[in-house]
């Protein structure tokens, strides 16, 4: 028994003893700093580019001035040597009812036509451009070189006839303008007028047509342009103004291009045209229309096409 226990207490697995634990050291206490640690940033992958030079100071630019509108101030082209702007006369007359009568749309009484060669104003602001077909100057010289000598000295005996030169055709009228003086608007009472205002009669265009093949010689402008100057002149005219047929495009386009403008439209001003209204144009007479300088822009160069205009 005893050695029974004996054998089972040899026989029994013995435990390994763990080594005792190192003894450990005491810490001493870290002093807490208040330096705050920053990161630092990362390098890009690629160098920085070098900074640009900077460019020198520039003065600020100017703002362009808006251009003044100036007003047409050109001379119409000259006229041709073979055409001249004439008062009409008893002789003239019939063609300037039948130049009207063939261009215009509206028919004219006869009294329109007498009051021209009845009335000395009306006279002197209406005119006709004459066409010659030998230039009056050539026809003079012409005439004054076959003219015989009234004191000859020589007797020369000819044997042969010397051809003598044909007699001058008339002249034509290609184009006319016939005008009326208007009372001026100051006439009128009205509050807003001085009693000492000056009071400047309007010119007002009545008929102004040109025959079609000569519409490019500016043949209406110089009508225009010299009966403006004889009426400022006798008569103190600055204002010029006239009628338009709605459905004359053309005619109001010629007048918008001389300075005109619209200033208003009347319904049933023409009572037998279809349409009936018409347009009111106007403009003030120009420094160079006085001086003789012209005052109508897009003449040279420009073969404007010259339209009939119906007036009132």
């Amino acid at each position: 028994m005893l050695q029974t226990s004996i054998s089972a207490w040899l026989n029994k697995p013995r435990a390994v003893a763990e080594p005792p634990p190192a003894p450990s050291t005491p810490r001493s206490p870290i002093a807490k700093t208040s330096t705050k640690v920053t990161t630092a940033p990362a390098l890009p992958s690629h160098p920085p580019a070098p900074p640009a030079p900077l460019a020198p100071p520039q003065k600020p630019a100017a703002q362009p001035t808006p251009p003044t509108p100036a007003l047409p101030s050109r001379k119409p082209r000259p006229l041709p040597s073979n055409i001249t702007l004439e008062p009409v006369t008893p002789s003239t007359l019939p063609s300037l009812r039948r130049l009207n009568s063939l261009l215009l749309p509206i028919p004219y009484p006869q009294k329109f036509y007498d009051e021209i060669l009845s009335d000395p104003v009306t006279s002197s602001i209406t005119l006709v451009a004459l066409w010659h077909d030998t230039p009056p100057l050539a026809a003079a010289v012409s005439a004054t070189a076959t003219a015989p000598d009234s004191n000859p000295t020589t007797t020369t005996t000819t044997t042969s006839p010397e051809p003598t030169n044909p007699a001058p055709s008339k002249p034509r009228v290609v184009a006319g303008i016939r005008c009326r003086l208007l009372p001026s608007p100051n006439s009128s009472t009205s509050a807003n007028t001085s009693p000492n205002s000056p009071s400047h009669p309007v010119l007002y265009i009545s008929t102004l047509a040109t025959l079609s093949p000569y519409r490019t010689h500016g043949l209406a402008t110089h009508l225009l342009q010299s009966v403006v100057l004889a009426a400022h002149t006798q008569y103190g005219v600055v204002e010029v103004c006239a009628h338009v047929w709605e459905a004359n495009t053309e005619a109001l386009a010629w007048y918008k291009r001389r300075g005109f403008e619209v200033r208003g439209r009347e319904e049933g001003y023409y009572r037998r045209l279809k349409p009936q209204g018409a347009w009111a144009v106007g403009r003030r007479v120009q420094v160079g229309e006085v001086v003789g300088v012209g005052a109508f822009g897009g003449e040279e160069g420009e073969r404007a096409k010259e339209e009939e205009h119906t007036g009132g």
